[in-house]
């Protein structure tokens, strides 16, 4: 099977072809009538002058043998001679001047002139002759005079022979040509015609039936359904209907894939129409409420919800948006047993907005820890952190006021000692319950204007137990009048769990420096021991969650609420030095 760019050519090359060729035979035949028209033009015109030359000759004859026998003047005869000769000469020119003659012709034309100037002289002598005598001698030039007029007549007939036979033979050759152009204008019109009506045939049965059938094809893959089969031959059409053939397949094990890989998903994605009714959704339907997938699809989506999420659903799928923007909506789900589920749901809608697809997941688990750690925590807050407090509390009674009378310095050291543990382990409970809050209320931020020395003042104060066990010496730079807007509980932690840090990393009588300064709009804070430097990579990692503990990552979420930084460094040749800094107008 030719291609469809071939056929395009051939479609364009035959008329093209055929027409040259009509074209060329129509021009040869063309050729040939002008060719009969000529030489019937020519042959007419030659006989008329040869006609007129020798009629002329033969009045001129005539009309000398009249003025001769009548006696007539010689000088009369003489003028009329000459004006004879003047038209004959006018002729024989006219004849001469005829385009498209032959060689011969052109040398019987001399011969004539020849015999022309022959007879004019033999009319001179014969005029000129008036004796008796002179009589004798005009008969016999009267003679010669005859038989050149023949020979000039015979010269002219076969002049007039060189072309056709005559006239009618001419019209005749005409009237055949003719007949050729026209019989060939109407065979050309009929092979033109049978041409069209061939080529047509050939490209409806070669190409149009073809698109048509690709035609078909491409609707019944668009629509999902399989293509009537291949075509035959190579052509341009041939290989598209084979691409659709393989995309067909194509589509088909993708589906499968795109349904095993659904069906195995944990999470359950639906279709949603424009009715708000399922049609399609996978298999992990039935793992969370208990309903086959075949049995969900043709429901309404709203009826899988319980009743007082039902508004919310429909609001979400009304304002569907992309799926990278796509809220997420806590909804519970009804089982078919008639429990509920607590489920979070991702709702897109199609570019066209005719879909809607959902993805809904189980969170059910994430729920039931939570609820156990909201029971950590209250334990945590109620059973375990306020008795210590009030430890703590009547241990500072004893030992710092003396409520129950004098206590030995040695006891009251020990009091000291056992009253900084009440202190850490209480630090550890309000990390470990602040962790807790962090995760739920992340952004829980109060921003209120307050002093650097109020904020220094508190910290220290909470570590104060910290620094006697060690004798640490703090060393305080800061303008104490300088404000800072933010909120001042979660300032002052950050500040106490930094300066812990570094008090349980310095030794025994060491000094920490701590400084606090503004700089371009930010209070930076910063606290710098005399503990064992550390590797860059821990430094960079030591406020993650996972790797410092609670309390630097505490730190660095606090820090974050409040639009700031933090971090830390080595300082040679021993130290490291912790710093964080936020905006001063919040």
């Amino acid at each position: 099977m030719a291609k469809l760019s071939h056929k395009i050519l051939v479609v364009a090359a035959f008329p093209l072809i055929f027409e040259l060729t009509i074209l060329s035979v129509l021009l040869a035949l063309s050729a040939r009538l002008e060719i009969a028209r000529r030489e019937e033009a020519h042959a007419r015109e030659m006989a008329m002058h040869l006609n007129r030359l020798n009629t002329l000759q033969m009045e001129r004859a005539t009309a000398l043998l009249i003025r001769h026998a009548d006696g007539q003047d010689r000088e009369a005869l003489y003028e009329e001679s000459k004006h004879y000769v003047e038209l004959a000469e006018a002729e024989m020119k006219a004849a001469e001047a005829q385009p498209d003659l032959t060689a011969s012709e052109r040398q019987k034309l001399a011969k004539m002139r020849d015999l022309t100037a022959h007879i004019s002289q033999a009319y001179g002598n014969v005029t000129s002759k008036t004796s008796s005598a002179d009589g004798i001698a005009r008969g016999l030039l009267i003679a010669g005079l005859e038989r050149d007029m023949r020979s000039l007549s015979t010269l002219a007939q076969t002049v007039s022979d060189e072309r056709p036979d005559n006239v009618a033979a001419s019209r005749d050759m005409f009237v055949r040509y003719e007949s050729e152009l026209r019989a060939a204008i109407y065979v050309a019109a009929i092979i033109s015609v049978l041409a069209a009506a061939g080529m047509t045939y050939w490209l409806y049965t070669s190409t149009s039936m073809r698109l048509s059938l690709l035609l078909e094809n491409t609707k019944r893959v668009a629509a999902g359904a399989a293509p009537k089969g291949d075509l035959e031959g190579a052509d341009e059409i041939a290989q598209v209907n084979s691409l659709y053939l393989h995309l067909h397949r194509s589509l088909l094990e993708l589906r499968e894939k795109e349904r095993a890989l659904l069906d195995s998903a944990k999470d359950v994605l639906c279709a949603i129409d424009s009715e708000l009714r399922i049609t399609e959704i996978n298999e992990a339907v039935t793992r969370l409420i208990g309903s086959d997938a075949d049995d969900v699809v043709g429901r309404r989506v709203i009826d899988l919800v319980v009743p007082a999420d039902q508004k919310k659903l429909l609001s979400a799928l009304a304002h569907g948006t992309s799926a990278q923007a796509a809220p997420l909506l806590e909804l519970q789900l009804v089982t078919q047993g008639g429990e509920s589920i607590a489920s979070e749901w991702a709702v897109t809608r199609s570019a066209d907005g005719d879909y809607a697809y959902a993805v809904i997941h189980d969170i059910s688990a994430r729920k039931e820890i939570e609820r156990i750690k909201r029971d950590f925590r209250s334990i945590v807050s109620h059973d375990l952190r306020n008795p210590l407090a009030n430890m703590r509390l009547t241990l500072e009674l004893v030992a710092v006021e003396g409520a129950c009378g004098a206590v030995a310095d040695e006891a009251k050291e020990e009091l000291q000692n056992v009253l900084g543990g009440l202190n850490r382990l209480l630090v550890l409970i309000n990390n470990l319950l602040d962790m807790e809050k962090l995760d739920f209320l992340p952004d829980s931020v109060r921003k209120v204007e307050v002093s650097c020395g109020a904020i220094l003042d508190d910290a220290l104060l909470s570590v104060g137990a910290l620094v006697r066990q060690k004798t640490i010496t703090i060393d305080c730079t800061v303008d104490r009048d300088m404000t800072i807007f933010c909120e001042s509980e979660k300032i002052v932690q950050v500040l106490v769990n930094l300066l812990s840090k570094s008090i349980k990393q310095s030794t025994v009588g060491g000094r920490i420096r701590l400084f606090v300064g503004e700089n371009k709009g930010q209070v930076k804070f910063e606290v710098e021991d005399s503990g064992e430097c550390l590797p860059e990579d821990q430094l960079e990692r030591m406020f993650d969650r996972q790797s410092a503990g609670m309390d630097l990552a505490i730190c660095k979420h606090v820090v974050t609420l409040h639009g700031g930084t933090i971090g830390a460094r080595n300082v040679q040749p021993r130290g490291r030095t912790f710093w964080f800094k936020i905006p001063a107008q919040g």
